[in-house]
């Protein structure tokens, strides 16, 4: 009976791993020798990428620059006149929407509170912090929710849902028509 043994398969096996510690479909493949390591780069030796100098280099942007570029960008001061209408805008648009839902208000006083409540905090936040696009915040809503809860109104957190889902659809739409038209950028 003729066994054959790991030599007559391998034609060269490494020395630096043992046949019986390779898995079964690696112990029949050939094992190559490892390659040298290239050189560290040194002056006389500089890395492949330095040694190519492309007629058309282009700057590599780290997150350091993108970082830097974004931090010297000033966004616009907020503008009062859009804060007034943007917020008579939301304020009739809660109106129009809770109303429908007067089953969860006990009366028309205790719904106009919570559109009252609302409209004062976006009007705040339209009044000092957005300043266009890019700006709009959560804070603003997160304050309605908890000012609605604070004061004993039904629903803050789907009142702020709402007003949330509002703003992300107008608010900065509203911005760049009303600079749009009245030249602000």
């Amino acid at each position: 009976m003729n066994s054959w043994s790991c030599s007559k398969i391998l034609p060269s096996p490494s020395p630096l791993l043992p046949l019986h510690t390779l898995p079964p479909p690696l112990a029949t493949l050939p094992l190559r020798p490892l390659r040298p390591l290239p050189p560290p780069p040194s002056p006389a030796n500089p890395p492949p990428s330095s040694r190519t100098v492309s007629a058309v280099a282009r700057p590599r942007r780290t997150l350091t620059s993108i970082c830097r570029a974004a931090g010297e960008y000033q966004f616009p001061d907020p503008i009062p006149e859009f804060a007034e209408a943007e917020t008579e805008k939301f304020r009739e648009y809660m109106v129009e929407r809770l109303s429908k839902r007067m089953d969860i208000f006990e009366d028309q006083d205790t719904l106009d509170q919570v559109v009252d409540i609302c409209a004062e905090n976006l009007s705040t936040f339209l009044h000092k912090e957005y300043g266009g696009p890019g700006t709009l915040m959560v804070e603003p809503f997160a304050a309605m929710a908890s000012d609605l809860e604070d004061e004993d109104l039904p629903r803050g957190p789907q009142v702020a849902r709402i007003a949330i889902k509002w703003g992300q659809e107008n608010i900065d739409k509203d911005w760049d028509e009303w600079t749009s038209r009245n030249k602000v950028r």
